[in-house]
């Protein structure tokens, strides 16, 4: 029997419908949910809210792949983008999806993406004809993030935490609104798909790079985690500039740095961006190891705690 279109729309719209596997009405219900606790940008928001849980929908049925939390949120932006257009809006979403959901919402996505990009952001490259399982190269010129490559390493068990939100939301909550977070997602756009996953990469360690006196100064893994997962926001610069850092790191990444000759010492890109975002913090801690900086940090509270409970503070 051959079932028409008419027929089709109805079973879909059906309230216990499943559609490729993905149960409609528990995917209405979870995006109704999540889209009501949005935070609108106009009182007025009951087109705009019925308009998001539509494209999202539409984009569940269609797709057949299942509603996950945070897509509401970047469904929203860009809405907003799109002037309220809903059509205009449906198309971008789904655009976006295409490349985001594999990177980052599917199963397995976000581990695959911190081995796979992430930690070869901090990594040295590697000479052509040098297989990276030969083992460890010998180090012939400095780490160009060698501060924030020590912390990866120490913390690697808890990056899912944090990377998932930054990367399913893309730098949303990490960065001041849409004037931040648009060139952003547009700079990662204008990538080939295949090396958006490598762009994301590169902004989330150049984020990293500009809130290194708090990472540095973590006594565990808890307060590591705090720090990425309220991120103090940027520091005297423009996000122009993270989007250029960022770019500059990717195309590092390509390339197996020369040994320069003898001479002054070149400043690496992390020194370039801890000079611009935290100067004085630099110029105190430029040859300092991770270690020690957290002893300090730890001793610099302990006297605040004295001092606090004599009352001289």
């Amino acid at each position: 029997m051959v079932v028409g279109h008419r027929d089709r729309v109805e079973q879909e719209e059906h309230p216990l419908a499943v559609v490729n596997g993905v149960s409609m009405m528990e995917n209405r219900e979870l995006i109704r949910l999540d889209v009501s606790r949005l935070q609108w940008p106009d009182k007025d928001n009951g087109p705009a809210a019925e308009a998001v849980q539509e494209i999202l929908y539409g984009w569940v049925r269609t797709s057949g792949l299942e509603y996950k939390q945070g897509m509401h949120e970047l469904c929203l932006a860009v809405y907003v983008e799109a002037a309220g257009s809903r059509s205009r809006s449906d198309v971008m979403f789904r655009e976006m999806m295409e490349w985001l959901y594999p990177l980052f919402y599917a199963d397995g996505a976000v581990s695959r993406w911190i081995d796979a990009e992430l930690m070869q952001c901090v990594r040295p490259a590697v000479a052509a004809g040098q297989a990276a399982a030969a083992g460890p190269l010998p180090l012939l010129h400095p780490l160009p993030l060698r501060r924030v490559a020590a912390l990866l390493e120490r913390y690697s068990g808890s990056h899912e935490v944090w990377c998932v939100r930054w990367c399913r939301l893309l730098f949303m909550r990490e960065l001041a609104g849409p004037q931040e977070y648009w060139p952003v997602w547009r700079a990662v756009m204008r990538a080939d798909a295949s090396a958006r996953g490598r762009v994301v990469a590169c902004v989330a360690v150049v984020l990293m790079v500009c809130v290194l006196p708090e990472l540095c100064a973590a006594q565990d893994e808890s307060e590591w985690l705090g720090v990425l997962l309220h991120y103090p926001g940027l520091r005297g610069v423009s996000v122009d500039d993270i989007v250029l850092w960022a770019a500059e790191l990717g195309a590092q990444r390509q390339e197996v740095p020369e040994v320069p000759e003898v001479g002054p010492p070149v400043l690496t890109l992390e020194d370039r961006i801890l000079q611009q975002t935290n100067r004085e913090w630099y110029a105190k801690h430029k040859d300092s190891d991770i270690s020690r900086i957290r002893m300090e940090a730890r001793l610099q509270r302990r006297v605040n705690w004295r001092l606090h409970q004599t009352g001289l503070k």
